[in-house]
C-alpha cells in the first residue's frame, strides 16, 4: 500500500498462479504512484470486510418484492453496488446478466443496490436490459454500512449472512463464484 512495488503475475513450474512483489526504485510518475495506494487501499478495506455479518437489511426492490435475512436464509447473496451515472457499473450489465442465467438453478440470490431514486431507475432501467432485482435509493447503506469506497463492488455473501469476498468488478465477481459453486 505504499505504492513502493507492484505485484507481477507468472504461473510456476506446477501450473498454479504465483505473485511477486517487485520494488518499483522510481516511480515515473507521482499520478501512477497515488493510484497503486488509493486502489491497494481500497481492496486492504474491502479485505478487512470479509469473515464479518452483512449489516442488517430490509430492502425493497422497484418491483415491491423484500429482501432481508429471511428470505435469503441458505441461499448465497450476490449484491452489485452501483449508480445510474457509473459507465463501467452500466457497461458490466451483460456479463451480470449471463451470470443470473448460469445460476438461475442454483441457490444463488443476485440483487442490485443503486443510489438512485426509485423513478430515475425505473426510466432508466427501460433502457437498459439487467435481471437483478434492483433497490433504489442505497447509497447510505453502502457507503457507511458496507464502507463501499469503489464502483462497482460486489459482495458475495454465504447462507449465514457472512461477506465471503467484496471485489470490484465482474470478472473478478464471476471467478470467485465459480470457485464457490463448483463450476
Amino acid at each position: 500500500r505504499t505504492g513502493a512495488y507492484i505485484a507481477i503475475k507468472s504461473i510456476n513450474e506446477k501450473n498454479e498462479i504465483q505473485y511477486q512483489l517487485t520494488n518499483i526504485e522510481d516511480p515515473t510518475s507521482i499520478k501512477i504512484k497515488k493510484s497503486m495506494v488509493s486502489k491497494a487501499t481500497i481492496a486492504y478495506q474491502y479485505f478487512k470486510m470479509e469473515g464479518k455479518k452483512l449489516p442488517r437489511y430490509d430492502f425493497v426492490d422497484l418491483k415491491g418484492k423484500t429482501h432481508n435475512k429471511a428470505d435469503t436464509k441458505g441461499k448465497l447473496l450476490v449484491l452489485k453496488c452501483w449508480f445510474i451515472t457509473c459507465k463501467v457499473c452500466v457497461e458490466e450489465f451483460p456479463e451480470l446478466n449471463t451470470l443470473v442465467d448460469k445460476y438461475k438453478d442454483e441457490k444463488i440470490e443476485f440483487v442490485s443496490l443503486a443510489f438512485d431514486k426509485k423513478d430515475e431507475l425505473i426510466a432508466f432501467l427501460k433502457t437498459k436490459d439487467f435481471k437483478y432485482p434492483t433497490v433504489p435509493g442505497q447509497k447510505k447503506y453502502m457507503s457507511k454500512k458496507l464502507k463501499v469506497k469503489q464502483y462497482p463492488t460486489h459482495l458475495i455473501v454465504d447462507s449465514n449472512g457472512v461477506i465471503i469476498k467484496m471485489v470490484n468488478n465482474v470478472k473478478t465477481l464471476t471467478s470467485e463464484l465459480k470457485l464457490i459453486m463448483g463450476k
